[in-house]
């Protein structure tokens, strides 16, 4: 009788250390396919991340080319100033690594630049100033700063 229920009880044992390892192999089998999955996913995922990034440049480079073209457009028809300043905003808007469009932006600023006014000289107010007249005939100019105070210049080269 002992024999008997040891027998069984090696039997059910082994049964049952079975039925675990069966399904610890299922269980390693649909981890390792949630793995793949998620990988496949992953790469999914990365290739759409490098799609939209490409997108993105395109679009960049798509703004700063048309930025350009107003700028040179308006330096064109004479104004020079405003066709400098979208020149400028198309260097800000061009995408990293587009290093041959930025030497191309830089060497139409720097000859137009020639064709502008350059600044000769800055006067220094206390505070913002907030009004500017000229004498009819020209030769005196006064600036009135936010903080109440006037001074004026002879405007004479």
């Amino acid at each position: 009788m002992l024999l008997l229920a040891l027998a069984v009880a090696l039997v059910g044992g082994t049964a049952v250390s079975t039925y675990f390892g069966i399904m610890a192999e299922g269980r390693a089998k649909l981890a390792q396919r949630n793995e793949k999955e998620a990988d496949d996913a992953n790469a999914v995922a990365q290739v759409a991340r490098d799609a939209a990034e490409y997108e993105k440049r395109q679009s960049q480079m798509q703004s700063a080319g048309l930025l350009f073209d107003r700028g040179l457009e308006t330096a064109r028809k004479g104004e020079v100033g405003a066709g400098l300043h979208w020149m400028l905003e198309s260097l800000r808007t061009t995408p990293d690594g587009a290093d041959d469009f930025r030497r191309m932006v830089r060497c139409n600023l720097s000859a137009w630049a020639e064709q502008t006014c350059g600044l000769r000289y800055m006067l220094a107010m206390p505070d913002d100033v907030d009004a500017v007249a000229v004498s009819p005939d020209g030769k005196t100019f006064a600036a009135g700063c936010v903080c109440n105070e006037i001074q004026c210049w002879d405007a004479a080269p």
